[in-house]
């Protein structure tokens, strides 16, 4: 179903050459998809005992941030599940890195 779906999206935008990340709020979700990383890994939301105010430890001007902001589509599966946030944490580092601060996730 979803998982087959969401490989073949993937394999399809990743053959036409365009950067997709799949990113899983668990570690058990991300596995589920050819290279499936966790949320936290790829836009680096701090693992704390306090989610309430996260901040991104990725650099604006670092590698993963250049992949963050060249990546043509971003599939999070399970994000409603995820903590409110987690997902402000990712909008504010995607403002960030692409420079854009009056639009959702820049």
């Amino acid at each position: 179903g979803k998982t087959l779906m969401v490989n073949a999206l993937a394999s399809t935008l990743r053959a036409s050459g365009h950067v997709t990340l799949i990113v899983g709020s668990s570690a058990l979700c991300a596995t589920a998809y050819k290279r499936g990383r966790t949320a936290h890994y790829i836009f680096g939301i701090p693992v704390t005992g306090d989610c309430t105010d996260l901040h991104s430890t990725i650099h604006p001007f670092s590698a993963r941030a250049d992949l963050i902001r060249n990546a043509t589509a971003i599939i999070w599966d399970e994000l409603p599940m995820a903590n409110k946030a987690a997902w402000q944490c990712v909008d504010n580092l995607c403002r960030r890195i692409m420079n854009v601060y009056d639009k959702p996730f820049g």
